[in-house]
This record gives structure tokens, sequence and C-alpha cells, in this order.
């Protein structure tokens, strides 16, 4: 079984090799990563390897049923049978209510190397302050900014959706680049700033999947209409996974606040000029480049 630790995958051993079939071994040390957490990836492999890309792949489950709880709070045990016939079952038991979780094959065309090289499919959700503070330059620096991430950003494997608030959602998660486009296009300031709206709008789109990565990119000029629903919602979105970064232009942002809206300090950019947003997202959109494996 494959198990993420310290940033790299590794082969968790269950059933050793010359163990006597028919056999079963369970563990029950594997728990939950994120709030809300309702299905587990796992990833069965043969060998005796400590890196799982040099062991064979028997099979990718998805299963499932799992009450959404805090991260760490459900406690799975995991169970293989090595049944006289040489094929190799698992199972997987919620500790807290004893009931064994459904599972069906994963549907997901990713592979080890992809996890092993961070190529896991990506989505991601474009969220722009259109608030009236943004009327003028700062809306056309946006929208400059959004297209040059659209033309950069999109690869194989990976989805957009565009949103804004006030507005919601100008585009679903696509790769229709001439879509996204005219998306941009159509953005345009009104009213105030709702960003907890526009947060619980891009969660929805983007939901929680297994073995696909979640990236929010976050751009304001401003202050949102409510701080701590907005604060709330991005809390939602970190702690179910997902990777928010929090963009400010210029002079009115308070970078402290956002500084907790986004996952890490590094996740936070500051933008005072239109050509700083622009080269700002050029770069946002060459670190989510996948990285080769040393």
């Amino acid at each position: 079984m494959v198990v993420y630790r310290n940033g790299c995958l590794h082969n968790s051993r269950i059933i050793t090799k010359n163990a006597r079939i028919p056999c079963d071994k369970s563990r029950d040390t594997y728990v939950t990563s994120h709030d809300g957490q309702t299905t587990i990836d796992l990833w069965l492999v043969q060998g005796e390897s400590e890196d799982p890309i040099q062991c064979n792949v028997l099979g990718h489950f998805e299963f499932y049923g799992i009450p959404p709880r805090p991260a760490g709070a459900t406690r799975l045990s995991i169970t293989f049978r090595y049944n006289a016939n040489g094929i190799v079952e698992v199972e997987a038991m919620d500790l807290r209510t004893g009931q064994t979780l459904p599972h069906r094959l994963s549907q997901a065309r990713t592979t080890l190397e992809d996890l092993a090289n961070q190529r896991a499919p990506i989505q991601m959700a474009l969220l722009v302050d259109c608030s009236g503070s943004m009327y003028g330059s700062a809306i056309n620096d946006a929208r400059n900014a959004a297209d040059s991430f659209i033309d950069l950003s999109l690869k194989p494997g990976r989805q957009l959706a565009i949103v804004a608030f006030p507005g919601g959602v100008f585009s679903p998660l696509s790769t229709d680049k001439v879509g996204l486009h005219a998306a941009v296009e159509r953005l345009s300031p009104i009213g105030s700033t709702p960003m907890a709206d526009g947060l619980r709008a891009a969660q929805n789109l983007l939901g929680i999947k297994a073995g696909i990565q979640r990236v929010y990119i976050l751009l304001t000029d401003g202050h949102p209409d409510d701080p701590d629903a907005a604060l709330a919602e991005a809390h939602r979105i970190r702690s179910a996974g997902g990777r928010l970064i929090a963009v400010g232009l210029g002079s009115e942002v308070q970078p402290a606040y956002l500084r907790t809206l986004a996952s890490s300090d590094d996740d936070y950019r500051h933008c005072e000029t239109s050509v700083e947003l622009r080269g700002t997202f050029i770069n946002l959109a060459t670190e989510l480049e996948p990285q080769s494996k040393p």
C-alpha cells in the first residue's frame, strides 16, 4: 500500500514476501488528512522496495462513505487478504463506527509516476474582485493578468474556472482557452466586495476529489464586506486540502488580513502596478509547472 510521508511516496509493506497463503494482515494507523474528508485513495502495489515506483501496481481504489469529521478524527483499519488462488483483496473499516467502507476502482487517470513527480491533475479557480473600486485601470490590469495566466497555466490535465465577486461563476471548470478569455473579458466592476460568496462558489465548483490538486487564486484590491465570513470560507478551503493563494493589488489592501486567508506566507503576493500584477500571474503559472523528481 502506498502512503504519502515527508513529502514523498512510500511503500507501506503489509504482507511480506514469502508469507504463507492464504493469509490476511491488518494495520490501523491510517487517519484522514483534512477536515470533512469522506473518501480515501488507495494504491495497492506488489514489491519489497521502499519506493513504490519500483513495485508493480495491482490496483487503484477509492473507498468512500466516511462520515465528515475533523482532520485526523477518523482512524481506518486497512486489511489485505491473500487467498489460496493468489488473489489479493483489500478492505477498509472506520474504527469509530465499525463499518466497512464501500469501494470502487478509481476512474482517475493519474499514475504513481504522476504523483511522485507532482503531476497530479490540477483544478484551479481564479477569483477576481469586481467591486466598484476596481473600476478603470484596475479591472483592465486584472483582465490582462488573468489572460496571461490562462495562456501559460492550462496544460494537459488542468482545468480552470473564473469566479467574480460580486457576479458569481463566469466560467465553470474548463480547458477551453477561448471560452475562458471570453469570460475574463466580461468581468465588470460593480457593487461591494462579497468575498465570502466568491470563495464559497469556487469551492462548490472544485469540490473534493481524490487524486486532484485544487488551487484557488484570489485577486482583490480592497476589503471584504464580511471579513469573518471570508476567513471562515478560506479555512474551509484549506482544511479540505485546497491551496489558497491571495494576491493583493494596490495600496488599499490589508496585507495582514490577506495573509490569514492564504495557505502560507509564501502564498500571499502584493502588487502595486499592472506590470507587477501580470508578472505575478506569470510566475504563478510557472510555479504550478510539475517539478521533476531528483
